[in-house]
Order: C-alpha cells, then sequence, then structure tokens
C-alpha cells in the first residue's frame, strides 16, 4: 500500500480533540495497510502527562526535533512554544507552526 505523512499541528500524546481525531484516522489508514508517519509538534497546548509517560520521545540532533513510536506508527515532533499573551508571541507562534523539519 501507499506511504503517507500526517503534518499535523497536534498529535498524540497532547490531550486536544483535534489530536483525538488525527489519530483515529491514523488508525484507520494503518488498519487499511497504508505505512504512516506522522510530522507534528511536541505537546504543548493541553498536556496529558499520562499519556506523554507512555510515549517517550527521543532527542535528535540535539533537541532540534524528537521521535517517538505511537501503535506502530513513527511520529515527527517539532519544537512548538508556548502560546504567549502578547501579539510577538502570537505572531512568532503562527509562523513557527509553518515551519517543519
Amino acid at each position: 500500500m501507499a506511504r503517507i505523512l500526517l503534518h499535523m499541528l497536534v498529535y498524540a500524546p497532547d490531550g486536544v480533540s483535534t489530536a483525538t481525531l488525527v489519530l483515529e484516522l491514523a488508525q484507520d489508514l494503518q488498519t487499511a495497510g497504508h505505512d504512516i508517519t506522522i510530522l507534528t509538534t511536541k505537546p504543548y497546548y493541553n498536556r496529558d502527562e499520562d499519556a506523554e509517560a507512555k510515549q517517550t520521545l527521543y532527542k535528535r540532533l540535539g533537541g532540534l526535533y524528537y521521535i517517538s513510536d505511537h501503535q506502530g506508527m513513527r511520529v515527527i515532533h517539532t519544537h512548538m512554544p508556548p502560546k504567549g499573551q502578547g501579539v510577538g508571541n502570537r505572531l512568532r507562534h503562527n509562523c513557527l507552526s509553518k515551519l517543519t523539519i
């Protein structure tokens, strides 16, 4: 079958509903026989410490990005600074969310 790259802002172990929906999509594609890789951010928005403990992130290139395995799917995590209150922080957040490695 096909090799599929899902590029998402959030994914497990981030504890938001969008991460759950993307996880279900990835699982369905994997069940259909596809090789799934997810490109996403490190957990930063609604952190679920229990889920993070079950999905170890391994540092690569000195922390430039991280790799994890989630239910047999390769997950590549990039850094995302926490959202700030000021306009400058929101602008930086929006610009960085568009950059990938």
